[in-house]
């Protein structure tokens, strides 16, 4: 009996020391990153293979890399007892997303004293089991990923890596030569003059609409991330086919940084973008010309207001 007690003690301690070996070993930071393509190519096999790619999959060194590619934001899911929508879940919702945002503070806060608690939410979420944080601890990335209140942990703006190719042709950063393998009247119709309208636009009566108005006359008031003095379609070429005699206008509503409210630091901000959400949503809707796409409103004149300090 007594040897089995020893046998019992032994291996409690041997288990106390390899998790205590395991937590100091996963605060260090891998000494090198995996690179963009790497971690994209892990991805593509993943998806071929199974059909699709989730973050869960990925090494502890994989989706560190990921998060300082992006900026290290993070959207987690946690979980919450009971069905949404329950008398007692919102109540059960707010005491996990605290002390997981209690969690993240105090560890964050060993790289940023100055860190305030209240700011560290990136787009709050007021119903869902989300949480929107930026993370640049990679002690902070093992706490929460091991954690067992969370259900997943994804990098929120690594998509923009894997899809660079087309997230700068919607923005209008690259040529942005046409897609020759669309097909007339399947992919898209044709109107005058010679316009490309979307195969989509028939069914919400935009045909029919264009010959009653047009949006002549209108401003429209974009408040985005601006847009870019280079894209000749929101410079130069505003005015062309049939979208003709409008107004482009650009603004920017932040003021420039000051210390002691008088000092001025840093560059002055600007309305330009250059590979944003901003110049991508102005380029869709505005134009009407021959060999070009129908915008939803392509007589209306642009306001651009650039606001990019989101968070």
């Amino acid at each position: 009996m007594k040897k089995l007690v020893l046998y019992a003690g032994y291996c409690l301690v041997l288990s106390a020391c390899q998790k205590s070996f395991d937590k100091s070993q996963s605060i260090l930071p891998p000494q090198k990153l995996m690179p963009v393509d790497s971690i994209n190519q892990v991805i593509v096999q993943q998806i071929n293979v199974a059909g699709s790619f989730d973050w869960k999959t990925a090494s502890d060194r994989m989706i560190w890399s990921a998060l300082v590619h992006s900026d290290h934001l993070v959207s987690l899911g946690y979980r919450v007892d009971g069905e949404i929508g329950s008398p007692r879940y919102q109540e059960m919702r707010q005491s996990v997303r605290d002390k997981l945002l209690d969690k993240i503070y105090l560890l964050e806060k060993k790289k940023a004293p100055s860190l305030d608690r209240s700011k560290m939410e990136i787009w709050p979420e007021p119903f869902m089991p989300v949480l929107n944080v930026r993370i640049t601890s990679f002690e902070t990335l093992m706490a929460l990923r091991y954690n067992p209140l969370v259900r997943y942990m994804e990098p929120m703006d690594y998509e923009t890596h894997l899809y660079k190719e087309v997230t700068e042709r919607q923005s209008g950063c690259s040529s942005n030569r046409p897609d020759l393998s669309l097909v007339a009247g399947l992919d898209y119709g044709v109107v005058s003059p010679f316009s490309k309208a979307s195969w989509n636009y028939p069914h919400h009566g935009l045909l029919d609409a264009w010959r009653h108005a047009s949006g002549a006359g209108i401003t429209v008031f974009l408040i985005d991330t601006g847009i870019g003095y280079e894209q000749e379609n929101l410079g130069s070429q505003f005015n062309q086919g049939l979208s003709q005699k409008r107004r482009l206008e650009r603004m920017v509503t932040l003021p420039r940084k000051q210390i002691l409210g008088i000092i001025n630091v840093g560059p002055p901000e600007t309305p330009e973008d250059q590979c944003g959400h901003g110049r991508g949503i102005g380029c869709t809707p505005w134009h009407r010309w021959k060999c070009g796409g129908g915008g939803l409103q392509y007589k209306f004149d642009l306001l651009s207001c650039g606001r990019r300090r989101f968070y």
